[in-house]
């Protein structure tokens, strides 16, 4: 197509070229044809270059599409790694939480267990404190009860050795009875 327009708008075209004698017996006369000719040439140029100008729009819209789909591409697929990054940054900051959970729920079942241990060791003391406030009770009751045992005994000599100064060997058996 191209090349009919390029044919169509040389300078040679224009010019009118006489058939050669004796190949065209019943011809008309060239000067005759040639308003006509020139007018219907020239609606056929424009046609042409219309054609043409709608065939390379056209053209350049094919063009232009896959470079805009190329670039669409593009963008969808930097869009498309952004997300993959930023799912990649989230799977590491939650698998970073779900071992700090894991963490401090051991943490806490250790607490726990030894919360446990604590109230038991807390209620071994207190029964252990009031078994030595019973015991040390008991102790100053006993230190008591031996001062008063000693202290009798030390009477009850008393009253014996009293007694042995009055019933002596050599003393009179009327006195004895």
């Amino acid at each position: 197509m191209a090349a009919r327009s390029a044919s169509a708008s040389s300078p040679s075209t224009h010019e009118t070229k006489r058939p050669p004698t004796g190949t065209q017996p019943f011809a008309k006369p060239m000067n005759l044809m040639r308003p006509r000719m020139r007018g219907s040439s020239r609606q056929q140029l424009d046609r042409a270059h219309v054609k043409h100008n709608r065939l390379q729009n056209r053209s350049d819209l094919a063009e232009d599409k896959p470079k805009k789909v190329a670039a669409e591409l593009q963008n969808r697929t930097q869009d498309r790694d952004r997300a993959t990054a930023a799912l990649y940054v989230n799977e590491t900051l939650v698998d970073a939480a779900r071992s700090s959970i894991a963490r401090l729920e051991r943490r806490v079942n250790d607490l726990g267990v030894d919360r446990q241990e604590l109230e038991r060791l807390e209620y071994a003391n207190a029964s252990l404190t009031s078994d030595l406030a019973a015991a040390t009770q008991r102790c100053a009751d006993l230190d008591a009860a031996r001062t008063k045992a000693v202290a009798e005994n030390i009477a009850i000599r008393d009253r014996i050795a009293g007694l042995v100064t009055f019933v002596q060997p050599g003393s009179s058996p009327s006195r004895s009875a």
